[in-house]
């Protein structure tokens, strides 16, 4: 058995911006349309952005590359913008 001091410890600016990869992603996820119409541009972009969102939260869990406090930022404004458009993706670039 491998002792736990030989493991790296997730930093918590890296953990911090997991937590708000997967929460942006997580909410375009469960957008709900409520009547809006369905366009596939948007429905594309949608699926990329979650995907984008996704591995890179994965990619810091598993301490591939460390974030710098500026991701840290960038990625707490993205996701408030997010969670303000309510995951609706076309107001979210409509703004």
């Amino acid at each position: 058995m491998i002792p736990a001091e030989h493991f790296p410890a997730l930093s918590p600016v890296a953990m911090l911006c997991a937590i708000l990869y997967a929460a942006s992603a997580g909410r375009i996820l469960w957008y709900r349309p409520n009547g809006a119409r369905h366009r596939p541009a948007v429905s594309l972009v949608a699926c990329l952005l979650v995907g984008v969102l996704a591995c890179r939260a994965l990619d810091l869990l598993l301490m591939s590359s460390a974030p710098a406090v500026s991701e840290l930022i960038l990625t707490l404004l993205i996701c408030a913008a997010i969670w303000a458009a309510r995951g609706n993706i076309a107001q979210f670039f409509r703004g």
